[in-house]
């Protein structure tokens, strides 16, 4: 975690604890299957020793194989679920600067993001993520936090519309990096908008009186040594956030 920054450790934390019972729903679904299956393939494969012989029908072989192609599948699904909780983990602990590819960062947030149930199955998602992106240097927290707020922002932003649409997108062009969100949420109105903006562009130095402390001042003091540009356009129905780093 970050030294001396508590604030920002509370946020990671309450995330990661938010998360965990999505965690363990992520997990015990596929192992319910893996269970399910290997009884079932069990079952068929005493059957046949049962009966004395080694021959298979192709109907029996058909049903054989599917059950072991779901427990690869869901086995694969347990594996990744826990290696990309550990990963963040490992991540979160560390609070040196180091070469970091925040494509990456941005990937694993949002696949940790399906612990979150509401996010994972009530809301429409498009991704647009570069597959190759300059590294830059950097703590790893400072973009993952950084992202989990943005992210969060948007999602309770939909929280009162029937129709939730979310894109994240992150490219690169010339010596710009480029992260975006876009929800179909309330959207921010224009003395709201400007506020926000005023805080970010100060680094969280300077907080308008409409708003409370709380996520945007958490992006701009943990991102205020990459040097970022802010821009937010934002409608009812459209509101896209915008945040470019220089290479």
């Amino acid at each position: 975690m970050l030294k001396n920054n508590n604030d920002e450790q509370i946020i990671n934390f309450a995330f990661i604890g938010q998360c965990v019972k999505g965690v363990a729903h992520n997990i015990n679904t596929p192992l319910s299957a893996i269970m399910g299956r290997s009884e079932m393939l069990q079952m068929r494969l005493n059957r046949i020793k049962e009966a004395g012989t080694l021959s298979l029908s192709a109907d029996e072989m058909d049903k054989c194989l599917r059950d072991v192609n779901l427990i690869l599948e869901n086995s694969m699904r347990v594996s990744d679920t826990v290696k990309n909780a550990m990963q963040k983990s490992i991540h979160a602990e560390n609070p040196s600067p180091q070469k970091i590819n925040i494509a990456n960062i941005l990937k694993e947030e949002l696949s940790f993001y399906t612990a979150d149930m509401d996010f994972k199955h009530n809301l429409e998602k498009e991704y647009s993520i570069a597959d190759k992106v300059p590294a830059l240097e950097g703590v790893y927290v400072d973009f993952s936090n950084s992202f989990i707020e943005i992210l969060e922002n948007a999602k309770n932003a939909m929280m009162e519309v029937d129709d939730k649409k979310l894109s994240v997108s992150l490219s690169h062009t010339g010596s710009v990096i480029e992260f975006s969100v876009e929800d179909s949420g309330c959207g921010f109105d224009d003395m709201l908008k400007t506020d926000v903006l005023t805080l970010l562009r100060s680094n969280g130095a300077e907080m308008p009186d409409s708003l409370s402390r709380g996520g945007f001042a958490r992006v701009a003091r943990l991102l205020k040594n990459y040097h970022p540009k802010y821009d937010i356009q934002s409608q009812p129905g459209k509101t896209k956030v915008t945040i470019q780093f220089p290479v």
